[in-house]
Order: structure tokens, then sequence, then C-alpha cells
């Protein structure tokens, strides 16, 4: 064999270098998977924290978290994302602007979720510019925000999401298309003030609104205020203000439809379509609405079963929105809404005979429309906006005889008006609000004749803080305003307004005093017969001290609130009989309303599991004689529960969702005598609900089965105006959300 030299060597050598090769192959695979499996595992310890403001639940947007030496931020979901494990014990520092610093282990942020407790329980304070300048202010009290679209889809009216809080009832002469008001604080209904979007909305006649004509549709929120209120006050809202918050034009294609039928034999249905257009910095909103029905129920007249005749109703609502969004800082809005209803009005159940001849109709047309510019900056910010309503309506009642012809009554009421609204936060711990409301009232009615009168108002609001230790957790906040009203041939009425709130922890304590008032409606100035146009505004004062206390518990929230009342109201308007035998009204009365209001509430934060309960005890009695011989000073004011509570609970199990409401109305008195057997029998309805969700592409359908009534209770709220037994409901909508908004 021939051996040649260093052949060898460079055979060996190239094996060497093979294997090295597959050994460096081998190394860097494993160096790789070990690589893999670190990333792997880094990505499995890293995880996700909501930060959330423990009063409102709402996400926290401006947060930072320092631990262990890394400084990360929320996302406008509130959202932190912690990259990498940390160790159980390892504590780190949470702030937000407007917020007290919390130190946090990392135990508490595995949780999921972590809480910021604001300076200042009042959102305008802690961020200025994300509040829209509309948004109502006033002073630390009672108050209560409903989120209207994740409410129920067969929700017919707003009364429907009043029922069963505290401080609050809702006087329905029927079922669904019948007239239904509120009473806050046992306070009467003309004593209530309903707005939308800042804007009055109380009949200029009655004084009063029907809270039957506002559907859900269009709304986004509803704001409860108990008490007073510069911002929101003015005549009318003596028990307090409700402020209806209108749905926003989404920022892309989106189409939203309901239907629902019940075994009353009602019908409704519903559409909403957003149609945005990006390229021209325009969003509109179209929404309509649909209900009509027989409300086929009947009542128990000694044991005969007595079908109840004119019930039925036919309504319609359609609403339209555009706001044009020229830069970021300032916006144009025009809204016009119109609702229409022919509805039965039947008179109080009497017997069996006296409903044979229930034949009186209602027809109602209103209309609202605004437009508002808008301008947002950092610190201050102000609109501007002109507003029109109208409202028509005809009542005619073949069966009554007046100088020997049918009854047909027609009124017309409108309203047109301009308001101004501005805030400015000169630093952090302060804000300033002011606004000016000029409005021209008019009614041409059949009973009541033509008349006008024009008011004018002005309001200023201090709201600061001026104790804080961020170390403590403690804050000591102050608001103060006064709002001043004018109208036609009255001196100027001055509304002040004090209120403050310690806060400590999770633990707030709240107190407030204010005064409102009322002018008489048209009706009472100018009814034909017996219209009094000597009468004088009912004046009131309030005062209110509560505490509220929230218990985060891990992934679990809870809060407890109670607050107490005094409400007097004296110069109070009562229609009585005169000598000429026709009733006129009369500023003799004087009542005082003193209560307690309780309300708690525990949920899971992903809003699957939640359980809430609302009490209510309180009495308006009447101080004054409206006659010599009077003997019903220091009796209850009839129609007015003392006692009232609610009880409601939800769980579920992905994508479906069950629940329950319970609710109690204990007894009231027909009248001022208070005689133990003229009374309404106290009542308690249960509710059963069952609703999914489920999706298909781009459409999402929620489904929904609900048992009203489920004990068949017998009942009435308001005397002879029996309430329906047991209903069910089925209701069904549905949701196409589109990729990009449209005009692109």
């Amino acid at each position: 064999m021939l051996k040649i030299p260093g052949i060898g060597v460079m055979v060996y050598g190239a094996n060497f270098v093979n294997g090295c090769n597959r050994m460096e192959r081998i190394f860097s695979g494993v160096l790789f998977l070990f690589l893999l499996a670190a990333s792997v595992a880094g990505a499995e310890r890293s995880f996700h924290v909501l930060v959330a403001d423990i009063w409102s639940g709402q996400p926290v947007s401006a947060a930072m978290l320092i631990m262990q030496g890394d400084t990360l931020h929320s996302n406008d979901a509130g959202i932190v994302r912690i990259s990498g494990d940390c160790a159980s014990g390892a504590v780190g520092l949470l702030q937000a602007p407007g917020y007290f610093k919390e130190k946090v282990k990392c135990r508490d942020l595995k949780n999921g979720i972590v809480y910021l407790t604001p300076v200042n329980q009042t959102p305008f304070i802690t961020v200025v510019r994300s509040r829209i300048s509309s948004q109502p202010l006033n002073i630390p009290s009672h108050q209560t925000h409903l989120t209207v679209q994740s409410q129920n889809v067969v929700a017919e009216s707003i009364a429907d999401l009043l029922e069963g809080q505290s401080g609050l009832f809702v006087k329905s002469y029927g079922p669904v298309g019948a007239l239904k008001t509120i009473a806050i604080r046992g306070m009467a209904a003309e004593q209530t003030q309903v707005l939308f979007d800042g804007i009055p909305l109380n009949n200029l006649q009655l004084g009063s609104a029907d809270l039957s004509q506002f559907t859900v549709d269009d709304l986004s929120g509803i704001d409860l205020y108990r008490g007073s209120n510069v911002i929101l006050g003015g005549s009318g809202s003596i028990g307090g203000s409700l402020n209806l918050n209108p749905l926003q034009p989404a920022d892309r294609l989106k189409i939203q439809s309901r239907a629902g039928y019940s075994s009353l034999k009602n019908k409704q249905a519903g559409l909403r379509i957003h149609l945005p257009w990006n390229a021209l910095h325009l969003r509109t909103l179209f929404t309509f609405a649909h209900a009509n029905g027989l409300n086929r129920y009947s009542t128990q007249y000694f044991g005969q079963k007595v079908p109840l005749r004119d019930r039925d109703f036919r309504q319609n609502h359609l609403s339209y929105q555009m706001i044009f969004a020229p830069s970021s800082l300032g916006q144009f809005k025009f809204f016009i809404t119109h609702f229409k209803r022919a509805a039965g009005a039947p008179r109080a159940f009497v017997n069996p005979g006296t409903e044979t001849s229930n034949r009186a109709r209602i027809n109602s047309d209103n209309t609202l429309t605004y437009l508002r510019w808008q301008h947002e900056q950092e610190k201050s910010g102000y609109y501007a906006q002109i507003y029109a309503r109208n409202e028509w309506m005809t009542y005619s009642d073949p069966v009554l005889l007046i100088n020997l012809k049918p009854l047909h009554s027609i009124h017309f009421n409108k309203e047109q008006g301009l308001q101004a609204r501005f805030h400015f936060s000169p630093r952090q711990a302060l804000l300033l609000k002011s606004g000016v409301e000029l409005a021209n009232q008019a009614i041409v009615s059949s009973e009541a004749g033509r008349h006008k009168r024009q008011r004018q108002a002005f309001y200023l609001l201090a709201d600061g803080i001026v104790f804080e230790n961020p170390d403590a957790l403690q804050a000591f906040h102050l608001n103060g305003g006064l709002r001043i009203e004018y109208y036609d041939r009255q001196s100027p009425v001055l509304l002040p307004a004090l209120g403050a709130d310690f806060s400590y922890g999770h633990t707030q304590i709240y107190a407030n005093a204010g005064r409102n008032f009322r002018m008489p409606g048209f009706n009472d100035l100018y009814w034909v017969p017996g219209g009094n146009p000597d009468l004088k505004p009912e004046f009131s004062r309030n005062v209110e001290i509560g505490a509220r206390q929230m218990l985060p518990a891990r992934q679990w929230l809870g809060q407890f609130e109670i607050s107490a009342y005094q409400n007097t109201v004296r110069d109070q308007i009562r229609w009585l009989p005169g000598s000429n035998g026709y009733w006129t009204p009369k500023n003799i009365s004087k009542v005082r309303s003193r209560g307690i209001e309780i309300d708690a509430r525990w949920g899971h934060v992903n809003g699957l599991h939640k359980i809430r309960f609302s009490y209510t005890f309180g009495k308006a009695i009447k101080k004054t004689a409206e006659s010599a011989n009077d003997r019903t000073i220091g009796n209850q004011v009839p129609f007015l529960p003392q006692e009232q509570w609610s009880l409601s609970a939800q769980t579920g199990w992905r994508r479906w969702r069950i629940g329950t409401s319970i609710r109690h109305t204990g007894f009231r008195f027909t009248d001022f005598s208070n005689d133990p057997n003229a009374i309404l029998h106290s009542f308690t309805t249960v509710r059963f609900w069952l609703r999914g969700e489920m999706s298909t592409g781009a459409v999402r359908i929620r489904p929904q089965l609900s048992l009203d009534n489920a004990f068949n209770s017998s009942y009435e709220v308001l005397k002879g105006f029996p309430m329906p037994g047991r209903f069910w409901q089925l209701g069904c909508a549905f949701e196409f959300v589109g990729q990009e908004s449209a005009g692109r």
C-alpha cells in the first residue's frame, strides 16, 4: 500500500473537523432549544394587569408602575404589561395624576387588577380634558350613574331601568305605553327635573315629565342626582335631577337592531346605524324605535275577573345625530329627536260597569333639536348651544260632555333656549365652572289659553381640594356654588349650595346643603276655570350626610353607601276646592321629607357575577294646616311609600347570563287623612331573565327571555290603575361591526 505522507493526517483532520461541526450543530441546537424554552417560559411569566379607579371601576390610562427598577405605563385601556417574573414579595410603586400613590406587591399584581384611589371622588379634578364639559358637576352627594346599553334587550323606557334605585319612586299608571313619572325623596313628580343632555324636558303646563316617552335606544347613560345641584338646578329640581346622556356615534360602521314580543300582545323593534366618515371628520348616528300593543290583561273585582279596556298604544321614536370634529379640540354637534304616540288614556278602575265606558284617547307629538359648538383644551373648555323643543298633545273623551260637547283638549307647548357653559382648572386641585341660560317659554291651550314668559339663569361653582396627605391617603374636598334664576314679573331667585367630603383610604364621608325652588306651571297659573295667577314659587332647603366604603378583594370589588337627608318645602302648591265649586291652587302647604338610603353592591371585575341591594325608608310629612279645622297636620303625604327595597343578582357561564330581581314597595295612603282603611297594600314583584351572546363572523346575536311578576302578584302603584300579572317577554338583538370606517 502506497502511503503518502500527510494524507492520513489530512483525513484525520477532516474527520476531526466534521466531528467538531456536528458537535457545534448539536450544541447550537441545544442552545437554541434552551433559549426558546427560556423565552417561552419568560412569555409564560409575563402577564397583564388592569389599573382601575376604585370608586368608578373605570380604567386609569395614565398610570405608571415602578417595579424592580423597571418603569411601565398603562395604555388607554388601563392595561400594564409586565414582561418577566417578579418575586412574590417584591414591592413596587403605582401612581397616576390625580390619584394617591399606592405601594403594590407582585402577588397583588398577579390577581389581574389593582385599584387606585382618587384624591377626590369628583372625576373632573382627576382628569379635566377627558370629561365632556356638559357633564354635570354638583356638590358631593348621593348619586347614581346607570350605563344604559349594557341593560336588558327588551327594556321599553327609562322608567324600567330606574325602578329599584334608592330614594326614587316610579309612579306608574299602567303597563308599557302608560304614563310614568318619578318622585325623588318624597317629593312630587313636578318637583323632579328631567333633562336631556342638560336641556330641561318637564312639561310647561303640568310641570312633570312622562318617562314613558323616552326610550333607551339613543341613550348611553342616566345620571340620577338627589338633592341640590346648581348646574342642573332651576325650577322643578326640589327633589333632585335626572339627566339623560345621549349615545355617541361610533368611529366605525356599526349596525344594531332588536325585536321583542310579550304575552301581553305587545311588540317592539329598534334600529341603530353608526355611519362615520373619517376622511371628513364626521360621525353620524341614526336611531329608530317602534312599539305597539294591546296590553291584554285583567283585574279582580270581588272574585270576578274583569278584562281591562283602552290600554292599547302605538308609538314611534326617531332621532338623528351628527358630530363634525375639524380638530382634536373642537366639534360641532347636531341632534334631533321626535316622539309620537297614540294610546288609550283610561280613567281609574272603579267597577266593571265604569270600565266598559273607558274610551278616552291621548295623542302626543314631541320634538327636540339642538346645535352645539364645543371646545376643549387641557385646562379649560366651553360649549354654546341653541335648542328648541315642541310638545303637542290632544286628549279626547267621548263620554265626558262639556257644554253638551264631548271633551276634546288641544295643548301646544314650545321652548327655545340658549345655553353656554365654561370650565377652567387653573391648577390640578381646583376647578371652576360657570354658565348662562336663556329661554323663551310659551303655551297655546284650549283650557289654559295663550301665554308666554322668559327665563334667565346664571351659575358659578368652585370645586377644590383644600387638604391632601398622599402618604396617609387623606384628602378634604370643598365644593360651593350659587345659581340665580329670573322669570318675568318675579324677583330673582338665589339658590346657594355647599358641600364637602373627606376621604381616608377607601372610605369617604360627605355632606351638603342647598336651596331649590319650583315656578308654578302654566296650568297652575292660567287653567280655566280655577287658575291662580297670584301663586308664588315653591322653595325648599335640603341637607344630606352620607358615607361610602369601597371593599376591594383581589378580583372582587364591593361598595357600601348610606345617606340620610332632610328636605323642607314651603309655599307648596295644592289644588283645593273653592267656595265657587271649582278647584283652585294655593300656596299653603309645608312638607318635610326625611329618610335614609342604603346601597350595597358586590361583583367580580369580569362583570359575570354581581349582586346589588338598595333600601329606602322615608317619610314626607304635612306640616301646615289647609283650613281652620284641619286635622291632617303631621300625616304622611299620600301615594308615597315609607319603605322600599330591591335585590338583584346575576351569574353566568361563558357567554350566558342568568339573573333575578326582587322589588318590594310598602303600603301607601290614598289621602291626607291617613285612614288605615284607605291604603294601597304593599307588594313584591319578582323577575327572572336569561340572556346569551353568540357570534358568527362580524355579527353578534343576543337573545333574551324574561318572566316578569313571576309569582303573579296583584297590585296597584296608583289607586285605580291595576298593573299586569305574570307575563313573559322574548327579545333578540343583532349587531354588525365593520372592520374599517366608511368613507375611507
